[in-house]
């Protein structure tokens, strides 16, 4: 998740931004795929991230980051700017499923036309 939630304005008349991205473990919806009689479990469908669970934090940082509240030589700092929850968080992204550190494989689902 890239969360850009820290923007400060400069006396240039800028917008300046720092990204805080936070990579976190997170429990999928998984639901079994059966075989025709229902005894064998052939693989799951997995249904994106169950926000009913909380997640674990595995890392976080400021990738490419100047040192916060920075403005460029003869600036300075006028303000911060108030951003909207779709402005703070641009590039929330699932970029891989992995399982014990293994990237899962994704198989295209063919959507059969009516």
């Amino acid at each position: 998740m890239d969360n850009n939630a820290n923007a400060w304005t400069c006396s240039d008349g800028n917008v300046h931004k720092w990204t805080l991205r936070t990579v976190q473990s997170r429990t999928l919806v998984a639901t079994p795929v059966w075989n025709g009689n229902h005894t064998q479990i052939l693989g799951y469908d997995l249904g994106g991230i169950d926000f009913t669970k909380g997640g674990t934090f595995v890392s976080g940082g400021r990738p490419n980051a100047p040192s916060p509240y920075v403005c460029p030589t003869g600036s300075f700092l006028t303000g911060f700017v108030t951003q909207t929850m779709e402005e703070q968080f641009v590039n929330t992204v699932l970029p891989g499923v992995q399982v014990n550190g293994v990237d899962l494989p994704v198989t295209p689902v063919v959507v059969p036309t009516v």
